[in-house]
């Protein structure tokens, strides 16, 4: 079968913690001739693991949730992902200049720690989430959080599930607010 979409969060829920990590540990050791340039130079690694592990895990995530609609999904990621990218340069320079490096990474170590539990928020809320989404698919979103008998009710290979989106039925019925 195929996982739930949350079980694709392992990487970000490593890569979450190290993210903040490796901004602390360069903004620590950074700014002081007395360590080593080697030292704020290894804070890279963790940080650069982070970003890739979170990016990854989210858009795999982003893939299994929204299947169809995946590709607007892509496209709103990145524009999001672009504009941010487009402001940062504006003002990162002169928030160095001010603050100082250790200050500076702190701060982008404090905005990491904000967002550190939200691939812990969307594994343990993310079902509930795309159950009320009308762009995530039904049988994806509800097929794992079936019982055994309900899980063999559905037929070998979603045939069911065929059957009734021929018909014009293929959206769960969900409860209107």
């Amino acid at each position: 079968g195929f996982p739930p979409p949350e079980e694709r969060l392992y990487g970000a829920m490593i890569g979450a913690p190290a993210l903040v990590f490796g901004a602390f540990w360069l903004g620590w050791t950074g700014q002081y001739p007395s360590i080593h340039w080697i030292v704020p130079a290894l804070a890279t690694v963790p940080i650069g693991a982070s970003i890739a592990l979170v990016f990854n895990a989210f858009l795999s995530y982003l893939v299994d949730t929204y299947l169809q609609y995946s590709a607007s999904a892509f496209s709103a990621n990145t524009i999001i992902r672009s504009s941010v990218g487009a402001a940062f340069p504006l003002f990162t320079v002169q928030m160095f200049e001010r603050l100082g490096i250790n200050w500076a990474c702190t701060l982008i170590g404090f905005c990491a720690l904000l967002l550190a539990p939200s691939p812990f928020l969307f594994y343990k809320f993310g079902p509930a989430i795309r159950s009320r989404s009308k762009f995530s698919p039904c049988l994806v979103s509800s097929f794992f959080f079936l019982t055994e008998p309900q899980r063999a009710d559905v037929g070998s290979a979603g045939s069911r599930h065929r059957e009734r989106d021929r018909r014009g039925g293929g959206r769960c019925r969900r409860k209107s607010r």
